[in-house]
């Protein structure tokens, strides 16, 4: 029969202990999970850039980033109060911006508005319909929308002009 040390034989062995939680891990087999990470140490997530939005496949992990940075208490919705923090946020990222003095060469030209676009009270009213809060899926079908409204031409590319319009769709600039 043969014998294997575990990990809680071993810290046994020399004078540690652990907490029960990972004693019970530990004696199933599996590493404890987050007894020893240190949470701070996972960086937060970052406010995605519309700017980046090139293809469908970017749309989508534009969504899934988004929602990322959006479900501050990662319950896999986005409450309203969320939602007007992810718009609070953009707005902060676009002050900032305009601030500097120079834009990236390769960056979309400055869109005034997009007809049809919505501030972020009623894109979160058409998000999330008749649910309770906005979920995964319902944000990742809105962004893939906005992407099919914003390329004209349907070649599944963003132009610079369509990137622009995807910027100001997402982002709520309406038209003027």
């Amino acid at each position: 029969m043969k014998k294997s040390i575990s990990m809680m034989t071993l810290a046994a062995a020399v004078g540690m202990s652990a907490p029960a939680g990972a004693q019970l891990h530990v004696a199933q087999g599996n590493p404890p999970p987050a007894l020893f990470q240190n949470p701070a140490a996972a960086p937060a997530p970052a406010l995605p850039d519309a700017s980046k939005v090139l293809s469908r496949a970017d749309a989508a992990a534009f969504a899934a980033a988004e929602f990322a940075f959006a479900d501050a208490d990662k319950d896999l919705k986005i409450t309203k109060s969320e939602f007007a923090a992810l718009d609070r946020a953009r707005k902060e990222k676009a002050a900032a911006a305009t601030s500097n003095e120079s834009a990236p060469a390769d960056a979309p030209p400055p869109s005034d508005g997009v007809p049809g676009a919505k501030p972020a009270d009623a894109q979160y009213a058409d998000i999330v319909g008749k649910a309770a809060a906005i979920d995964q899926k319902a944000l990742a079908d809105a962004r893939l929308a906005a992407f099919a409204r914003a390329d004209l031409d349907a070649d599944g590319q963003l132009s610079k002009a369509e990137n622009a319009a995807f910027a100001a769709l997402v982002s709520g600039k309406s038209a003027l």
